[in-house]
């Protein structure tokens, strides 16, 4: 953006249109060797780098240097409440990194220090450059292609729409007064998402111990099949099945298990269905021969991505592929065992995935497998912290097959999944909800901005000392000072270059 651009809109009265180079002194910064201790132990300066910027004010750096540092290298000293901008690093492709120093500091050379004249307030050209942060990052770019440099000389020729003084102090009070009741009602919304995890938690719980289907069990008492009977019912469809193969499951020993409800019983995973990893015998890269064919092939991005259903993927077999793998039905319990472990999600179409999901098959209808998706989906975090740590945390088949399961009769299963399905759709409406007034939030606050630094915010006041006024004046102080420091700066510089000659 050009000056010639911002003057199309008119300026409120007593407001001067400059640049940033002309409201304040720029400095750089360095990073002195880290070979050198004397720069670094025991060292007391704040020394930031772009690591640091993750706030409006900065009080504290994770690294820290020694004077000796400001006299033996590129570091400078940066005056308290100097406006900090990033102006080199891979973040400033999504947003200009500004903040204000609360300490005296030191920067390093991927940061430039504006230290403002006494009557311009650091806190109005914070919220300035805040505002501007899409058009600085496009038209400061260094070499007008890429977003994550930003040329120097381009931002302090960057313009600024400077009101008098007390009315820099009246736009920087309304905005922090309405920010801070923005970020009020945000925390309201991070603890209403808060409640809203907990009790889908609680409800899984209650799911899970009986109580979401107290009152229908009581009124159906002596009605329905227990699923005892279902469990054998398996066992015999699974003998049948797989003939020889059929290897007869360890009872499961409930003495250290929580007591069930009248009609429940304790099974093993491996006990209700097959339970089998994926198939994939190369990556990619290796063999994409394998890839590009009509065969939907699933991935644990897609598991995790998918809210509860696989209708979508990203990756495709082969018949070459297929060849090499195998083509699961429609209705299948994905859980992922590496990356995101216990992520779960349902078939909703016929897919191939690698070794790094496992499909379960309920047995016949005997066991709904949403039932069991809503189980895995409690015992998620279980599965997370036992999984054994080699290079990546994971968890194997024979784990998954051991992991024990309160069985409910299966109309109370249908009963549980119905309800838990009503309960988490509310859930997430409420979510969905939460999550558009916080866009909310965020666009309110852009629309503050522009209309402070537009001077619609606060009332202009005439009896205000115009900013060109203010300006004038600056320059004015700023050259009779330069006249008295000058002589001190080359002492320093020569004293510097001592230093720096002495190490050698």
């Amino acid at each position: 953006m050009s000056k010639n651009s911002e003057l199309h809109n008119p300026l409120p009265t007593g407001w001067v249109l400059t640049d940033l180079k002309n409201i304040g002194e720029w400095n750089g910064g360095g990073t002195p060797s880290k070979t050198n201790s004397e720069f670094w132990q025991n060292g007391r300066i704040p020394w930031f780098s772009p690591k640091d910027i993750k706030s409006l004010r900065l009080s504290k750096s994770i690294d820290n240097i020694t004077e000796n540092a400001i006299l033996g290298s590129a570091a400078k000293k940066i005056k308290k409440n100097s406006v900090l901008y990033v102006v080199r690093s891979g973040i400033l492709r999504n947003s200009l990194p500004v903040s204000i120093t609360a300490v005296p500091c030191a920067v390093n050379q991927d940061i430039k220090a504006l230290t403002l004249y006494k009557e311009i307030l650091p806190d109005y050209v914070l919220y300035y450059s805040i505002s501007k942060d899409g058009d600085i990052r496009q038209n400061c770019a260094k070499n007008g292609t890429t977003v994550e440099s930003i040329e120097t000389n381009a931002l302090k020729s960057y313009p600024i729409s400077l009101p008098p003084l007390n009315e820099q102090k009246r736009i920087v009070a309304k905005i922090e007064e309405l920010f801070t009741k923005l970020d009020a009602g945000k925390a309201a919304l991070e603890k209403a998402r808060l409640l809203l995890k907990q009790y889908r938690r609680s409800l899984l719980k209650h799911a899970f111990e009986g109580k979401l289907t107290a009152r229908w069990r009581e009124e159906n008492r002596g009605k329905i099949e227990p699923a005892s009977v279902l469990l054998e019912k398996i066992r015999e469809e699974r003998k049948a099945k797989l003939g020889k193969k059929y290897r007869e499951p360890e009872p499961v020993d409930a003495s250290g298990l929580p007591e069930l409800p009248d009609g429940w019983v304790w099974a093993r995973v491996g006990m209700l269905g097959e339970l089998n990893r994926g198939k994939s015998k190369h990556r990619p890269r290796n063999a994409p021969f394998l890839y590009g064919g009509p065969y939907p092939f699933i991935q644990t991005g897609d598991i995790a991505n998918s809210q509860g259903t696989i209708k979508s993927y990203r990756q495709t077999y082969s018949e070459k592929g297929l060849a090499q793998s195998r083509l699961w039905p429609e209705n299948t319990l994905c859980i992922t065992i590496a990356a995101n472990i216990g992520d779960v999600a349902i078939l909703g179409l016929e897919a191939c995935f690698p070794d790094s999901v496992v499909g379960f098959l309920p047995q016949g209808e005997h066991i709904s497998v949403d039932y069991v998706y809503y189980y895995m989906k409690y015992i998620k975090d279980f599965l997370e912290s036992n999984a054994p740590a080699t290079a990546q945390k994971n968890i194997n088949l024979s784990i998954l097959n051991d992991i024990t399961v309160p069985v409910a009769p299966l109309e109370e299963q249908l009963g549980i999944v119905s309800q838990l399905e009503y309960s988490f759709s509310i859930i997430q409406n409420i979510e969905s909800t939460l999550s558009q007034t916080e866009n909310s939030g965020e666009a309110l606050k852009s629309s503050i901005l522009k209309s402070a630094f537009a001077g619609k915010l606060v009332p202009q006041e005439p009896a205000d000392e115009p900013a060109a006024e203010l300006l004038r004046r600056i320059k004015e102080e700023a050259a009779q000072v330069e006249q008295l420091v000058l002589p001190l700066r080359r002492k320093a510089r020569g004293k510097k270059k001592g230093v720096i000659k002495k190490k050698r």
